[in-house]
């Protein structure tokens, strides 16, 4: 049984690496233009970088880190409680997520969505999981302000507007 488990977690972290190559690759066909006048192919190149790198973590922890077995049970047993749960919650996350851009606006909803992703896939803490987030939403938000793209603000982005000035 372990092995089993080991085996379908090297496979998954190689398909996510291939996919990750796969994509990167495509995105690199891209006009990528400059960071002040990014073209259409800048943020599916970071995309890609992102995957890379995440793809690449991921299965040196699936190749390097022995699992115990009492961990692989544990982890087993929470799989099969979230089974359900998490492709549920992604899927309400995703849909919500252009009716709660309407009313909060950029900055509060990409950071209530990114939270809610974040405890639904147990990214460490409440605190870090909310810090990431709103770093994460601040970052986007400045770099799409300066490269020239508008997106639904409010008094938040107004804030952060005047930030960037």
């Amino acid at each position: 049984m372990l092995i089993k488990n080991k085996r379908k977690e090297m496979i998954t972290a190689s398909a996510m690496l291939i996919f990750s190559l796969v994509y990167l690759y495509a995105s690199l066909g891209i006009k990528l233009g400059t960071v002040r006048n990014p073209g259409a192919g800048f943020l599916p190149l970071l995309v890609g970088l992102g995957l890379l790198v995440c793809s690449c973590i991921y299965l040196y922890k699936v190749v390097r880190q022995p699992r115990t077995v009492r961990a692989l049970l544990e982890e087993e047993d929470g799989v099969k409680e979230r089974q359900f749960l998490v492709p549920a919650g992604i899927t309400a996350v995703v849909l919500a997520y252009p009716l709660l851009l309407r009313h909060l606006y950029f900055i509060l909803a990409t950071t209530v969505c990114l939270f809610a992703l974040f405890r639904l896939l147990r990214f460490k803490g409440w605190t870090f999981s909310l810090l990431v987030a709103l770093a994460i939403t601040v970052v986007t938000y400045l770099v799409f302000f300066r490269a020239g793209v508008m997106l639904p603000s409010g008094a938040v982005e107004q804030f952060f507007f005047s930030l960037g000035r």
